[in-house]
């Protein structure tokens, strides 16, 4: 069974409102929380601004995830590449570069789908 989002609340605004948007964890999980109520573009500004105030390889994955689901698979591999260079065995991102090969090669196969 999948577990449905929930919707952002007014909690979710106050602590950033309470934080000034200078957390980056608060930042990162509300942008997560729009990523999964499907809300991709304001997911990635979200993560993206976190990521501006700390680098961290957590959100790093968070952004990479909604670079995907957007289609933004060079993006995606960009941020990937980054993740393993500092750890060439880093599963995840691995997993994510699988991804990536995998869904470019399905494109390939249906000319008609614009990526």
């Amino acid at each position: 069974m999948t577990k449905q989002p929930r919707p952002l609340q007014k909690g979710d605004k106050i602590a950033i409102g309470i934080s000034g948007g200078k957390d980056s964890y608060i930042v990162d999980s509300l942008g997560w929380l729009l990523f999964k109520e499907g809300k991709l573009r304001e997911a990635k500004e979200k993560i993206l601004a976190s990521l501006a105030l700390r680098e961290d390889a957590e959100v790093r994955l968070h952004l990479i995830e909604v670079l995907i689901e957007l289609k933004e698979f060079d993006s995606a591999q960009k941020d990937i590449d980054a993740l393993l260079s500092v750890n060439p065995s880093h599963e995840k991102a691995l997993e994510f570069k699988e991804r990536i090969k995998r869904l470019k090669g399905e494109f390939k196969k249906w000319p008609h789908v614009v990526i």
